[in-house]
Parts: structure tokens; sequence; C-alpha cells
């Protein structure tokens, strides 16, 4: 496995926070980041105690003489979506902040989910405006102020005098358009600074640095050479023993892997596997070979190793109601890897989507009676094979 980008090293560090530790660094970003244009960034701590009662973890006094207040939660927290929004709420019930409050910021060492439409209503209700300084977009500051990553995390920059400036506006267009992303959510998601900038890179009147394009192909699974040149697949074609590292599969390191879809088109028997690392990251991933076993010249004793090998991986990756039944038309747009198949994903009325389950389950209990995926006569053949041919002791299989 290639080692991680600087950028994904420092991603990791501070996703791996304690609570104390993040709020310190993130108080320093903050006053960086509001130094200029709104004031001075001061703590509501008393010393080992904790914050103060009724007041935010941090504050600015604006110059019009209003407040902007500052929450800071982590992935230790147990449901970081029910902290965030208690937090919010215990500002407007607060006889301190409420009543001269124009802006809440929670700073957080999660990734950005679509959580951030809840916290900004919630704000609303009460007239603030609302900002989140999520995982990526912290790992981003952090890049840019080099005295920060010494001070918190004993780390220098990794500067490349060699840095190269691409022509790429329209990828880097089509990689935020099909995730549909604003420019404003996705500048949070990469090293770019501004919207205008974005703007201006799509539109080709500036060009996109070496660092920033690894950073996307980093946070989005797209293929570097297809972002820098256009040549190649959009999406890097792999295979399952590109996941069989036991860092990958490790689901506490990262990338990491969230979750995995088992994608068959029955006409052909051809599989793909769809793996979720975030809303933004999939990898697809094309297994071989097709599960026609009725059509094989080959040695059919292999197919009690294949079905070891995609049990295997469909319980260590997928979760509940992981499986898709895709057409001819959606396994041509996989076969092409440029096709961001997040339509599949979200497809939770697949009539398929218990289908590997059901037959992982019927498999391990010898179940020969009828289930539901019984009425497809693909299914039906493909029980059988795997019921007739068992894998041998000890023996592994991957693609």
């Amino acid at each position: 496995m290639a080692e991680l980008s600087f950028h994904n090293k420092i991603r990791e560090r501070v996703g791996n926070l304690g609570s104390k530790e993040f709020e310190t660094v993130a108080n320093d970003i903050m006053r960086l980041e509001f130094l200029y244009e709104e004031g001075l960034l001061e703590t509501n701590q008393r010393k080992n105690l904790g914050t103060r009662k009724g007041k935010p973890d941090a504050h600015i006094k604006r110059k019009d003489g209003s407040y902007i207040a500052f929450n800071h939660t982590v992935t230790e927290e147990r449901n970081v979506k029910a902290k965030v929004l208690k937090d919010i709420s215990d500002l407007y019930h607060s006889s301190y902040f409420n009543k001269v409050l124009s802006k809440v910021i929670t700073c957080t060492n999660t990734p950005l989910d679509d959580s951030r439409i809840l916290y900004e209503q919630k704000a609303m209700e009460f007239g603030w405006d609302y900002d989140i300084y999520s995982l990526d977009r912290i790992t981003s500051l952090l890049v840019k102020h080099p005295i920060l990553l010494k001070k918190h995390f004993d780390l220098a920059l990794e500067t490349d005098q060699s840095t190269k400036y691409y022509s790429c506006g329209e990828r880097l267009q089509s990689i935020r358009e099909e995730r549909g992303l604003y420019p404003s959510e996705f500048i949070e998601l990469v090293n770019i600074n501004s919207e205008r900038e974005l703007n201006l890179t799509e539109s080709n009147q500036v060009e996109c640095s070496s660092i920033t394009l690894q950073e996307i192909s980093d946070s989005m699974g797209v293929s570097l050479d297809w972002l820098k040149h256009g040549r190649g697949t959009k999406y890097p074609r792999l295979k399952l023993r590109d996941l069989a590292s036991e860092k990958i599969m490790n689901t506490t390191y990262y990338p990491d892997i969230e979750d995995a879809f088992f994608c068959l088109e029955p006409e052909s028997m051809s599989l793909f596997i769809i793996v979720v690392h975030s809303k933004y990251k999939l990898a697809m991933i094309e297994y071989v070979p097709h599960l026609n076993f009725w059509d094989w010249y080959d040695d059919k004793n292999k197919i009690g190793d294949i079905f070891k090998e995609l049990k295997y991986f469909f319980k260590k990756l997928s979760r509940w109601e992981k499986s898709r039944i895709i057409t001819k038309d959606q396994l041509e747009k996989l076969s092409t890897y440029h096709y961001f198949p997040m339509d599949i994903v979200n497809n939770w009325n697949d009539d398929g989507r218990f289908w590997m389950e059901s037959l992982v389950r019927d498999i391990e209990t010898n179940n020969e009676k009828s289930s539901y995926y019984d009425r497809y006569e693909w299914y039906v053949k493909l029980k059988e094979y795997f019921l007739n041919y068992q894998p041998e002791p000890g023996t592994t299989l991957i693609s």
C-alpha cells in the first residue's frame, strides 16, 4: 500500500485528537482565521475545570458589538449530532450570550455530512448565522499554517520545489457536480481558499497545483493521472487484492471503508463491488471471474473458494441491505470507470438489496428450501452451484 500523503497524515492525527487537545488546536486556528476580520478570540475555560457553565468554548466580540460563539466537538463523543444541536440550544438558553450572538461556529474533528443542514436550521431558529469547521477544513487550514503544525504535532510542512500547475477546470467541475456539491461545500473538502478561486480554476483562468490535485485525488478517490492530464479512467481499476491489506481492512485506519455494495447484473452474472470510503469517495471493483458457473469450461472446483472469498468480504465490509441488482446500462457505466455510482448506492427500493445476504445465509445453513430470491432463476442456479462445490479447507482466492 502506498504511503499516506502528507495532507492525510495530518488528517489522521487531527481525527484522533481527544477533546482537550482538539480544543487547543481549534482555538489557535480560529485565532488566525478571524484575527484581521473580526477580533481577538477568547476562551471561556476555567483552569482544569472545563468550560464555564452557560458559555461557549470560545468567543469573539465583533466590531459591531455582537459575538461569534465557538463550540468544539470530537469523534469520541457518543453522539456528535446530538452534542452539536445541544450546544446550539444551550447558547439560546444562556443568560450570557443569547441576546448578543450573531453567529455560531462548530469546530469538529469529524468529517462533514448532511447533519450540517440540521445545525444551520437550529441556529436559524434563534436568528443566528452558522458555520462549521469540519475535519477536512481544519486539516487544510493546518497545512496553510506551518507554525501550528510544528506547535501541536511537531511536524514540518513537506514542500516540493518541483510543484507543477495544471489546467484541469472541466475535470474539477465534473467531480464536484457529480457529487452534488456547491462550491462553498467543495472548498471545505479540499485545499482551495475561496469560491472565487474555485470558479477561476473551473473556468481555466487559473491553474491547479499538483499538491491540491493530490488532495482531491485522496479525498474523492479520483485517478491523479486523469486529474492532471485527462488520461486513462477517472476512477482507478481495482481488484479485491487491493483490499486485502490488513491496514486497509482495519476500518479505524484512513482511508476507512464505511461499507460495500455487492452489485450483480443477472444476464451476464457480472459482479461489481462498490466500496464506500465516504459519501464523496467510492471505489469500484469488478469481481473476476463472472458467476455464470453453468457456462464454465474452467475447473469448477474453484467455485467453493469463490464463495468463501465473497462471503469473507461481504461480512467484513457490508452491513444491512447492501446488495443491488443492476441493469445492463448500469453495468456498462461501471465498466468505464468514469461513473460515480451514488445512484446505485442510494437506491434503497432495489429488489435485490438482500440477495447477497440471503445467499450467504442459505449456503451457510445448507438451505435448499425456497427463499424470496428463488423467484430468480439465476439465484437458484447460483445457490445450487455453491452448495454443490464446497471450498477446500485452508484455501483462499483473491481476485
